[in-house]
């Protein structure tokens, strides 16, 4: 199914939780996106602050364009850090993301409206915090001029 790599780590259990959730984050974001809404989706489960934000303004931004995405996006995590000295805790992950099979498409038509000559590998660096137990991506920037 999911089409993501996570390195083991010194850090042990909280990385590969905070790895887990951003991939379920991924998840609900590529579901949602792929139908034109996220009702049924877990992404306010694993998304708040910006990224909800930005992620719910694309939504809106693609459904009023007549835009839904095909297939599905890949990463590779490269870099996890994390702070349990602070709570709630705090990470952040730095991965390889992979557009190159993933497209937003015409509802209608199926035909691709992908930016032309726009980066399909690249980096892309979150924030995250814990809300109990589990991982919320806050923050999420990608770096479209630094490809992977």
């Amino acid at each position: 199914m999911r089409k993501h790599s996570v390195p083991r780590l010194p850090n042990g259990a909280v990385a590969q939780g905070s790895q887990k959730d951003y991939g379920n984050l991924v998840d609900a974001e590529t579901a949602g996106l792929a139908k034109a809404t996220f009702e049924g989706t877990d992404i306010e489960h694993y998304a708040s602050g910006q990224v909800l934000a930005d992620d719910k303004k694309t939504l809106l931004i693609n459904r009023a364009n007549d835009v839904v995405t095909k297939g599905k996006s890949a990463f590779t995590v490269t870099k996890t850090t994390v702070d349990l000295s602070v709570t709630p805790h705090r990470g952040a992950l730095t991965v390889c993301w992979d557009d190159t099979n993933w497209t937003p498409v015409k509802k209608a038509t199926g035909k691709s409206v992908a930016a032309p000559n726009q980066a399909k590998r690249y980096v892309v660096n979150s924030k995250l915090r814990t809300i109990g137990t589990r991982w919320v991506v806050t923050d999420s920037t990608a770096a479209r001029d630094q490809s992977c």
